[in-house]
């Protein structure tokens, strides 16, 4: 086969034996050329758009085997404000880790429904959707800062509350982009397991708490809901007040030992154990490897050590804690007797020692209430005018005008036989029994025989309330006593 340029120098001698060109000008530039030889017009410059860029970017970061993480917050970067016009319509389920998971038309789909999500318009979306929002919120893409994401995540769950799973895992985000940037503990209130956490901080400062704080916990925490007790229906403030008290004299009677407490023997010891902060999403962690804290409450810590997260807490159930419910349970078992419920309720498994301190500690309370009602002062004030006058009359007998003779009375003489009326020959309104008890109070005479004393101190203070407008014996020390003050008025009331 002849040489491509032998052949083009044959053909061209031949054109110019022909004759045909004899009055044509040649230059230097050959008759027939090579393709190669023929200079191209340069090539349309065509610019990218940043989908084509995301895509090309995915391509060079696989061979680079960078970490999906920050290959996540490398794309979303470049992404942060892009814009398409392009509908996904319809609804599809996929676990999504980056951009590279969609194709082509649902990532366009994607990016329009942010576009018009970003402008306030809640429209339904394919769960991968707001998953890939919620990444690129939790890494800072799209938000002023980090107070600004945490409210854009918070209005993600807000506006979509049906895709239910993908809300509880919004919550531990939530929870943890709050300790990843030292945001304020305050925006945890809401958080059920920090609200746990505080009920956890009640019980375990139980003596410090109030009826209506430690109760309320006690409901929270409890696997045993007390709020569907009927008893309790049928008497919600002895309930709760016999409850706590139980609950305290309990955590008194562990306290006693040091060793274990009634906290600990509930939820366990503290411990450190690690954490992946985002569980479940794709975070780059751009902070400085340093050391640092962040306390949220007495109960949770969560400690950086160099890049790895540590959480310091009680690792056990809070909102349905099998132990505490069994305790609570067996506690009701012992209320309902000792407050006289009709229908008893079986199942106790507290110990006998555990059984003795709550029958203690009910015993306990039910005195100190009836002390209390025996000490509550009640004022009538419609019989002030009464009272007044009542005075006016014994003060004009008082007042004796100066020649008036005073005759005194001559104590009246038993008949032979006849016992002392002790009712009459007393001043003050009390049977002889309780007259002889006084006397046993004030000269430690004889106690009458059967004599109940709390019933009779009962009797007493009421019968000489409108005398002396308060309690002549102290009940307070379970012993009933006289009190100082009107100790010597009632030893002239009453002879020895």
């Amino acid at each position: 086969m002849p040489d491509i340029s032998e052949l083009l120098e044959q053909i061209g001698e031949n054109l110019r034996k022909s004759g045909n060109f004899d009055e044509k000008v040649y230059t230097d530039v050959p008759i027939l050329r090579k393709g190669s030889d023929i200079p191209k017009p340069p090539p349309e410059k065509k610019e990218k758009s940043g989908f084509t860029e995301l895509r090309e970017l995915e391509y060079r970061m696989l061979e680079q085997f960078e970490p999906l993480e920050k290959r996540f917050y490398d794309q979303a970067k470049l992404m942060e404000n892009y814009e398409d016009e392009c509908e996904y319509e319809g609804d599809f389920s996929l676990f999504v880790l980056t951009y590279s998971d969609l194709s082509n038309k649902r990532l366009r789909g994607y990016f329009t429904w942010r576009k018009h999500y970003r402008a306030g318009e809640v429209t339904p979306a394919p769960e991968p959707f707001i998953q890939l929002y919620c990444y690129e919120l939790i890494n800072g893409v799209g938000a002023a800062d980090p107070m600004d994401a945490h409210e854009k995540l918070l209005k993600v769950r807000k506006d979509y509350p049906e895709k239910e799973g993908l809300a509880k895992s919004m919550s531990v985000w939530l929870r943890d982009l709050v300790v990843v940037n030292g945001l304020p503990a305050s925006l945890l209130d809401d958080d059920p397991e920090i609200q746990a956490d505080k009920a956890m901080e009640v019980l375990m400062e139980c003596t410090e708490r109030t009826d209506s704080e430690l109760y309320s916990a006690l409901t929270l925490l409890s696997s045993y809901k007390l709020e569907r007790s009927a008893f309790r229906k049928q008497r919600p403030e002895d309930f709760a007040e016999a409850m706590c008290a139980a609950y305290r004299a309990l955590d008194a009677h562990y306290g006693r030992n040091g060793e274990e407490t009634l906290f600990t023997r509930i939820f366990g010891h503290r411990v450190q154990c690690n954490y992946y902060m985002f569980r479940g999403a794709l975070y780059y962690d751009r902070s400085e490897s340093s050391a640092r804290e962040y306390t949220v409450n007495g109960i949770r810590r969560y400690i950086n050590r160099y890049g790895v997260w540590f959480l310091d807490t009680y690792h056990t159930n809070r909102s349905a804690n099998k132990r505490l419910g069994e305790l609570l349970r067996s506690a009701e078992c012992i209320i309902r007797v000792k407050l006289g419920a009709k229908t008893k309720l079986g199942g106790s498994t507290a110990t006998k020692a555990e059984t003795a301190v709550i029958e203690r500690a009910l015993d306990e309370l039910a005195q100190a209430k009836k002390r209390a009602e025996a000490d509550r002062i009640v004022i009538d004030v419609s019989k002030l005018g009464s009272i007044r006058s009542a005075a006016d009359i014994t003060r004009d007998k008082l007042l004796v005008e100066e020649d008036e003779p005073v005759f005194e009375q001559e104590p009246a003489i038993a008949e032979p036989g006849e016992e002392p009326d002790t009712s009459e020959s007393s001043e003050l309104p009390l049977t002889a029994e309780e007259l002889a008890y006084l006397r046993h109070l004030l000269y430690g005479a004889e106690l009458p025989s059967g004599a109940v004393p709390t019933l009779l101190a009962d009797a007493i203070n009421e019968k000489l309330f409108d005398m002396f407008c308060d309690t002549v014996l102290d009940m307070n020390g379970g012993t009933p006593a006289v009190i100082e003050d009107y100790e010597q008025e009632l030893k002239g009331a009453i002879p020895e």
